[in-house]
């Protein structure tokens, strides 16, 4: 279980993360709400409460998961679980009845929101970029792009070339496949 210390008595429960290796990777469904710059998920949280330690996740099949992963590590030092499910409508109940309000968020100027917010599309996709996206079979939107140039490139050559003894059929490709810097991809 891959965790990481998030103060003195609480870790959050990261997600395995695997080097890119080329192979085709299944993405995930859904969206990931939390994530580190690492790019490691947060799946839940972890809390030692005196004797107890108190394990937060949002849904039953990630707490069955995390109660496995706990127990195979610890064995007898813990006792079987006490497992409670609580709704978000529950939740904000409990801290009516607390009476724990949240406190209002800070308004952010407008711009300043708007600028935070390309930072952080402009930080995601240019990771995205090189990353594996199941629409493009598997490709990295880079190499998707790559192989479309390419592949247009040789149907431009080929194309020419069925146009024997026209000045077409002479026409040399090479300089624009150097341009692009694919002059390697060319066979």
């Amino acid at each position: 279980m891959p965790l990481s210390r998030d103060g003195s008595k609480s870790w959050d429960w990261l997600a395995r993360t695997k080097p890119a290796t080329g192979k085709k990777k299944e993405a995930a469904p859904g969206l990931a709400l939390e994530t580190f710059s690492e790019g490691g998920t947060v799946l839940g949280s972890l809390e030692l409460k005196g004797k107890a330690l108190i394990l937060r996740v949002n849904s039953k099949e990630r707490a069955a998961r995390g109660e496995a992963m706990i127990m195979a590590a610890v064995g007898d030092l813990l006792r079987p679980p006490l497992t409670t499910i609580q709704t978000v409508e529950q939740a904000m109940r409990d801290r009516a009845a607390r009476g724990e309000r949240e406190e209002p968020a800070e308004e952010i100027p407008p711009d300043v929101a708007r600028q935070i917010m390309q930072d952080h599309l402009d930080r995601h996709y240019r990771a995205t970029l090189d990353r594996p996206i199941p629409m493009l079979g598997g490709k990295s939107p880079r190499q998707a792009v790559r192989r479309k140039v390419v592949d247009w490139l040789k149907y431009l050559e080929n194309s020419s070339a069925r146009n024997e003894g026209s000045p077409l059929a002479d026409y040399d490709f090479r300089w624009m496949w150097e341009e692009l810097g694919l002059a390697e991809e060319r066979k």
